[in-house]
């Protein structure tokens, strides 16, 4: 680890003598005004306070009284049992580096600073009494990765009590807490006029990279109990939901963000209370040929702009009713049933579709203002910025447009494939660079004002050419300096804005968009597992399984289809109609409500409403 020491502060006023950096009722030479005393009480006349001696009837001189910065004790207890040996680079290792830098963190504050490693008993020689000159506490720290406790459990937690200091203490309790619940409730309920910090420890082999299936053998290291286990799909779900499904995070102050067409596609946690009451219905006639609804209305201040099985782009007002309807596909283009993207620029609408058409109109009339033919068809999103669009066509190649006439300013052509993809491809502006991604999961940073490569990120092998049709990939998400994607081949990338390099990747499965917000990335993965992770490590904070109110039999047709987050809920649909909505802080799935008998769309939230689309209308919620 590169940290050397951390600051925290403690919520209660320290009673130790020995100075120090907290809040305390000592009274010295601090700087917290704490009343005023006379001189015979407090003989300092250092502190002679002479307006209030010249205010006083009585002549008294009064002096003032300050309270002094005081030291607090911190205590480290390091769970030393056989389990915590697990790990190529064990669990012991890692402990001995966090309580190091515990210690250092306790001297720069100058705090008394103790340490009792315990296993199965507390032993004598792992017992490091609180003390301001932290040697002992330092030698224990480094014998704790020599430790090798086979056959040790745990059971020294219900003798820790004995070595609770006497005055409020700040505890950091390090351990994987493989023990039985009953221990852990016991040593902090002894504890609980202490403050107790939990430090966690998990090895992701510990349920991550199990066997798919077969017979294995598995062995207990604290009991050496062996047990022989057939490896299947749902015990490897149990497993993994077993690993931090109850941990609950506090997202109350999380701030939220109602930029819909944000080109950055960072659309975090956005101002939606979740009433879930029908207000609205959208109709337009059903679309056909689609294997999904992965399209996006247009949400504007008085109404929306959506699109129908043959192309007729269709403006609607707040109360539903359809302002104007426009169609400008001939006989033969209206048989194609052209699928829409759109985005909005002030006045005017830009259209690029799926039989290789782009034309813009006026939103307040519908007239058009322009039309240009492409090449190829185009499979993506558009994103704007200045006077220029950009878009990505079938065959890979990413084209600007001048947004003034749809004149095409340059395109970049990247490789392609032998088959169609059946996903859209998706693109992001920062700054000055667009990047985008493809149908063989390569990620290219693009120079808005030329078109020249700045960096390109193969992430597959050459295999892929021939499997671009049921590989699926989810949109790009950036925030500050690192762009997030995932994909269906079980991975999720994190890699630097500036070169393209990898920061890290983890083993999750999803083609969902995933969501930022603050420190926090959330995804959903196509099993059906809601991940938290942190941003910078890609550290698996929190699993929490949403499909188990569903019977086994149905649970392995369920795919989910997107999901966006409000103030306090995750609003998640699936491909059986049904929406999931979760609550954030715990994980757990709060209700199942019905949409439609078959497609829907991911949820979009837009002025504090919750919008989705079904084959045949889009469904407004308050």
């Amino acid at each position: 680890m590169s940290v050397e020491f951390f600051n925290y502060h403690i919520n209660w006023k320290s009673k130790a003598i020995h100075p120090g950096s907290h809040k305390s009722d000592q009274r010295g030479m601090g700087i917290e005004f704490a009343g005023h005393s006379n001189l015979l009480d407090y003989p300092d006349p250092r502190r002679i306070d002479l307006r209030m001696t010249m205010r006083d009837p009585m002549d008294q001189v009064y002096v003032r009284i300050f309270n002094q910065r005081s030291a607090t004790p911190i205590m480290i207890f390091n769970d030393l049992s056989a389990s915590m040996t697990f790990g190529q680079a064990s669990k012991l290792e890692r402990a001995a580096e966090i309580a190091e830098i515990i210690k250092n963190s306790a001297y720069h504050n100058r705090d008394a600073i103790g340490l009792v490693g315990f296993h199965d008993t507390v032993n004598d020689e792992w017992i490091a009494p609180l003390s301001y000159r932290p040697y002992l506490t330092e030698s224990l720290i480094k014998k704790i990765t020599s430790e090798k406790n086979h056959n040790k459990g745990s059971h020294g937690i219900s003798k820790l009590h004995q070595y609770l200091p006497k005055d409020h203490t700040l505890i950091f309790f390090i351990s994987d807490f493989h023990m039985p619940n009953e221990q852990i409730t016991m040593f902090l309920n002894n504890a609980r006029k202490h403050t107790v910090v939990p430090i966690i420890l998990w090895d992701k082999n510990e349920y991550s990279n199990l066997p798919k299936f077969g017979i294995t053998t598995f062995t207990d290291p604290e009991t050496f109990e062996e047990r022989t286990i057939l490896l299947r799909k749902k015990l490897i779900k149990n497993i993994i939901t077993e690993f931090n499904q109850d941990l609950k995070l506090d997202f109350s102050t999380a701030k939220t963000n109602n930029n819909i067409n944000n080109i950055r596609n960072n659309f975090g946690f956005q101002n939606y209370d979740g009433l879930l009451n029908k207000i609205g219905n959208y109709k337009f006639a059903k679309l056909e040929n689609i294997n999904q609804l992965n399209f996006k209305p247009i949400f504007l201040n008085d109404g929306l702009i959506f699109f129908d099985k043959k192309g007729t782009i269709i403006r609607y007002a707040d109360n539903q009713k359809i302002l104007w309807k426009k169609n400008y596909y001939s006989k033969a283009e209206k048989k194609l049933k052209p699928k829409l993207n759109f985005i909005v620029d002030e006045k005017n609408l830009i259209v690029a579709d799926n039989i290789a058409k782009l034309y813009s109109l006026n939103i307040d009339s519908g007239e058009l203002n322009w039309s240009q033919i492409s090449s190829y068809p185009f499979n993506s999103e558009i994103k704007k910025i200045k006077n220029k669009f950009f878009v990505i066509d079938y065959k890979n190649s990413l084209k600007c447009y001048n947004f003034s006439d749809g004149q095409e300013c340059w395109e970049l052509k990247t490789e392609d494939s032998f088959t169609m993809a059946n996903s859209k491809f998706s693109l992001i502006i920062i700054e000055n660079d667009v990047i985008f991604s493809n149908s063989i999961g390569d990620i290219t940073a693009v120079d808005i004002n030329s078109g020249l490569i700045k960096w390109q990120l193969p992430t597959q092998s050459s295999n892929i050419l021939n499997e671009t049709y049921s590989f699926k990939i989810s949109k790009l998400v950036s925030d500050e300096n690192s762009v997030y994607f995932s994909n269906n081949k079980n991975q999720f990338y994190s890699i630097d804005i500036e070169t393209g390099t990898i920061n890290w990747i983890n083993e999750i499965n999803s083609s969902l968009t995933p969501i930022i917000n603050d420190n926090f990335i959330f995804t959903v993965s196509n099993e059906g597992y809601l991940y938290v992770l942190d941003k910078v490590k890609g550290n698996i904070i929190r699993i929490n399984y949403l499909f188990e109110n569903y019977k086994s039999k149905v649970r392995e047709k369920i795919k989910p289809v997107g999901f966006s987050i409000g103030n306090t809920n995750l609003y998640l649909t699936t491909n059986d109609g049904q929406m999931i909505i979760v609550d954030m802080n715990s994980g757990k799935v709060i209700e199942i409500q019905k949409i439609s008998g078959n497609l829907v769309s991911k949820p979009f939230i837009h002025n504090q409403n919750l919008f989705v689309i079904k084959n045949g209308s889009i469904i407004q919620y308050n």
